[in-house]
């Protein structure tokens, strides 16, 4: 409808307006900050840190008006798509993290337990505390290993 183009043409002047104000504040900030290190008016290190500052900032504006233009240039099924394609990398990408860490995790846990396995099995003479010890180790490493098969099986319900 007409209303929606005149709203939708509003929209995009007003980023546009935006992105060009954006702009040439921070080419002045920047032009200030020229200046002022020329004329040391301030630290070699106080410029340097206000000018990263600055271009963050910057790069952050442009970024968010760019991308809400982009939003708006975009149809719905479009966008739609663009969505549903970032969710499928970011899932694969979780899955794939989640199964590294459990594989980093799982080889030192089983380590851990055949050593308490063997120091339990090989040491027929160990203290009362000892004992403490290793029954302490063989619960935290069952505790752990019981946490990792369970988020395993998340992973797993999950797929």
């Amino acid at each position: 409808t007409i209303k929606e183009m005149i709203r939708y043409d509003y929209q995009v002047s007003l980023s546009a307006f935006i992105l060009t104000l954006v702009c040439c504040i921070t080419w002045s900030i920047f032009v200030f900050l020229s200046i002022a290190g020329v004329f040391d008016l301030m630290s070699k290190a106080y410029e340097a840190h206000a000018t990263v500052i600055c271009d963050a900032v910057c790069k952050f504006l442009i970024a968010t008006v760019m991308g809400r233009l982009h939003i708006h240039n975009m149809s719905n099924e479009s966008f739609v798509k663009f969505v549903l394609g970032h969710e499928t990398k970011t899932s694969d990408s979780i899955k794939q993290f989640l199964r590294y860490v459990c594989h980093e995790v799982r080889v030192p846990l089983n380590s851990l337990s055949i050593g308490v396995d063997t120091i339990m099995s090989s040491e027929p003479n160990l203290t009362e505390f000892g004992h403490e010890v290793v029954a302490t180790m063989q619960e935290s490493v069952s505790y752990m290993n019981d946490t990792l098969n369970d988020v395993l099986s998340l992973q797993k319900i999950e797929e």
